[in-house]
């Protein structure tokens, strides 16, 4: 076996060793966590996401007792939909179990310690991937979050998967590879709209690397719009509802402005 052999098993071994590290510390904290008193009863904000992806399910919009009803068909949404949407998918699959979206969280999180690895390997190199893939794996927030019903695992997911993708359309520098890019954005805004602002510095890094690869003007704004058609495409269905509803312009929902302020 040769020197460069050895040291590819070597990376495949430790990359292995960090998932199974971090797969024993999340089944762990699952098994603890299914006895918590909010397992099945959730507060704030996951208790709004639990209570919208039911009544998506069920049809009955009937508040929680003790709480005040979020009036979420009659108004702009005031919390991003994607969330709950995506939970009530996975209710419906799963019957309503509170285990279901802990359990495909977990998963997601194991698969965001592999982007992690893939990241760190395409912007530093091998050694530093499995070193930030081993950091984050035994990070406790990510832990802790992929056990409550709230979004911040499918962000972390959508942020990675979006870099990724749009530092390989760098490398390949494929038009329509913009478009789903553009896409993962419009997707994360509809988890967290106040990424729409970082948003903005991405489509200016794409319209200066269309420009220096093409040397065009007109290139270099075809590839940035592209980016920024896919992710206007992708919330634009939220803002109709908006206006449609409320008969105000709430671009995904009016929580956006506080959390980015």
């Amino acid at each position: 076996m040769t020197t460069n052999n050895r040291t590819g098993w070597g990376i495949y071994f430790a990359l292995a060793v960090v998932l199974f590290v971090g797969f024993m510390i999340r089944i762990f904290y699952l098994a603890e966590n299914s006895s918590a008193p909010d397992f099945t009863a959730p507060i704030l904000a996951p208790q709004l996401n639990d209570y919208w992806a039911r009544a998506l399910v069920t049809g009955d919009w009937t508040p929680p007792p003790h709480a005040p009803d979020p009036q979420i068909r009659t108004t702009p949404y005031g919390r991003p939909p994607a969330y709950p949407w995506l939970l009530a998918g996975i209710y419906t699959v799963s019957n309503g179990s509170y285990f279901a979206p802990r359990v495909l969280q977990m998963f997601v999180g194991l698969l965001n310690i592999m982007l992690v690895f893939l990241l760190g390997r395409r912007l530093f190199s091998v050694a530093s991937g499995v070193v930030a893939a081993g950091l984050y794996a035994v990070y406790w927030a990510a832990v802790y979050f992929e056990g409550e019903l709230n979004s911040p695992v499918w962000e972390v997911f959508l942020g990675l998967g979006l870099l990724l993708w749009l530092l390989r359309w760098e490398k390949r520098g494929r038009l329509l590879w913009l478009f789903p890019a553009g896409i993962f954005l419009g997707l994360y805004a509809l988890m967290r709209p106040n990424m729409l602002l970082p948003g903005v510095f991405l489509s200016a890094w794409i319209f200066c690397v269309g420009y220096r690869c093409s040397g065009k003007l007109h290139k270099a704004i075809l590839h940035s719009g592209i980016f920024f058609i896919a992710c206007l495409l992708t919330i634009t269905p939220v803002l109709i509802r908006n206006i449609v509803v409320a008969d105000e312009f709430v671009l995904i929902s009016y929580y956006g402005g506080i959390n980015a302020y």
